[in-house]
């Protein structure tokens, strides 16, 4: 399969390959709670909260610990922002152009958590048909997400990310999982 491409999808494909093996690097280095603390923790949050679904709060939980551990890597490792922000660009902007309108909010907060990014996000943001009471709700949390290092606060701070997107009834969560790092390689 792989001799069948381009030398340009080729390259393309192997930057976005080392921009994957980065991130979980990224992961490896920075998620500072097992796996198993973060499925006890949405497991025990969900019992309370029945309009969850717990593959949405787990998924939300993973694309803002993403966003996160790929700021933290590209800054001590300048030279993986390149990657990540290949990888980001062509997965989530050309994922973004022929998915539902309702997968624009998240697929924007997945960009905007990106601070490495040197794009202008600004006519992506007029594009969401959303109040900007909840746009800036959601910055805010996002921003506060990407600065928190204790695991419990991020994971409250991720369920109410949730409370506000599982509100919104027009915004999809689990369909801008697709467009996450975690699964363009499993696909």
């Amino acid at each position: 399969h792989l001799k069948s491409l381009s030398k340009e999808d080729f390259s393309k494909f192997i930057t976005i390959t080392k921009g994957v093996n980065y991130h979980e690097l990224a992961h490896i280095l920075f998620t500072n709670a097992s796996h198993n603390r973060i499925v006890d923790f949405c497991n025990e949050k969900m019992k309370s909260v029945a309009q969850f679904a717990w593959d949405n709060y787990f998924q939300t939980f993973n694309l803002l610990e993403d966003c996160r551990i790929e700021n933290l890597f590209s800054a001590e490792y300048l030279r993986a922002k390149y990657y990540f922000s290949f990888a980001a660009i062509t997965i989530i902007m050309n994922n973004n152009k022929a998915q539902d309108e309702r997968v624009i909010l998240p697929n924007y907060l997945l960009l905007y958590g990106r601070k490495f990014l040197e794009i202008d996000l600004s006519k992506f943001r007029q594009n969401i048909k959303f109040d900007n009471k909840i746009l800036v709700q959601c910055e805010t949390i996002v921003d506060k997400f990407l600065t928190e290092e204790d695991i419990i606060k991020r994971l409250e701070l991720n369920y109410d990310l949730m409370k506000i997107l599982v509100g919104n009834s027009q915004i999809i969560i689990n369909v801008s999982n697709q467009n996450s790092i975690d699964n363009s390689k499993k696909g």
